[in-house]
């Protein structure tokens, strides 16, 4: 096609494609001697065999590819007519439903792809990502979410996804607005990344605050797994005593497995302050720099401390 042929003889790095004032327009990153082309398209058919005709023939990985259009199949029907699947390493999608995904990623390479980008509209449905979870066959993806406002719902499908550490290594959310203040909404840590974004890493101890532990040990098969003794042990190895406290908290099960195996809670020091007048504080000390952690007690509670006292065992506090 003549659009094609009028882009440089180099390999296309990156492809970027919007619609502006009623036209669409396809801005092309090239190789050395680094370059960018941009065309511009009013008719939306000859748009769409321009772009069927340019992924048939690509055949360099793209680093970007960023697709601003409403309507997903625009892309889908082009990368079916590829005899391979696309190689790209970061994609940046607009969303309308998320159940429109699966069949773009099908014609994507897994063991490329780094790095999904998707921008949300309101009614964002976590059932359309669950695919991802057996479809990233190397390494683990990052996702970033962008909302224009968002919304309880939002963050709760959010949640859902947190238990994905095989899938993620962690989830950007990007938002200009929120109807509930998603820095009040998780409860695992969050690195605050701008007044308007966090990350949530995906880590093991992300995985086990309680709320995300019950949600995903509803499975049967988990709890028989992690209610074996040799599992547990192997787990509980990197587990210091507050790690060991949350994970006793899950369920029944688990928690009779770690108390039968009685793991250490690598606690260095314990001290209790008492005070006759004010509150109490027992002071437990963990290996690392400035790893400690103080739990006051109310005048109420003192003979409570009292008999953590006289007992002084390490593993009372579990």
């Amino acid at each position: 096609m003549p659009q094609l042929q009028a882009l440089p003889e180099r390999p296309v790095t990156s492809l970027e494609l919007t619609e502006e004032n009623a036209k669409i327009i396809a801005k092309f990153y090239l190789q050395k001697p680094y370059e960018n082309v941009t065309m511009e398209f009013l008719e939306s058919k000859k748009f769409e065999e321009f772009l069927k005709e340019f992924m048939v023939n690509q055949e360099t990985p793209l680093r970007v590819l960023k697709f601003e259009l409403a309507d997903l199949k625009i892309l889908q029907d082009p990368l079916k007519s590829r005899t391979s699947l696309l190689q790209v390493r970061r994609i940046y999608l607009d969303v309308s439903d998320t159940n429109q995904l699966a069949p773009i990623f099908q014609l994507l390479n897994s063991y490329s792809l780094k790095k999904v980008i998707l921008r949300i509209v309101p009614d964002f449905d976590i059932d359309g990502i669950e695919f991802l979870e057996n479809w990233k066959r190397s390494g683990l993806l990052i996702l970033a979410l962008k909302f224009e406002n968002i919304s309880l719902r939002n963050l709760e499908s959010i949640n859902k996804l947190l238990y994905y550490w095989s899938t993620f290594s962690h989830i950007d959310i990007f938002y200009n607005s929120f109807e509930y203040n998603p820095c009040k909404f998780f409860d695992v840590p969050f690195e605050k990344l701008s007044e308007n974004s966090i990350r949530i890493e995906l880590s093991p101890r992300n995985r086990l605050a309680p709320s995300l532990v019950k949600l995903k040990l509803s499975n049967e098969t988990s709890l028989k797994v992690l209610g074996n003794p040799l599992v547990m042990g192997n787990v509980l190895k990197y587990f210091k005593v507050f790690d060991i406290q949350n994970l006793r908290k899950t369920c029944n099960g688990i928690r009779s497995c770690v108390d039968h195996l009685k793991p250490d809670p690598q606690i260095e020091g314990y001290t209790i302050d008492m005070r006759v007048y004010s509150d109490s504080y027992a002071n437990i000390e963990l290996p690392g720099y400035r790893n400690s952690k103080s739990i006051p007690y109310k005048r109420g509670e003192i003979s409570k401390v009292s008999r953590l006292s006289e007992n002084n065992k390490k593993r009372e506090i579990l």
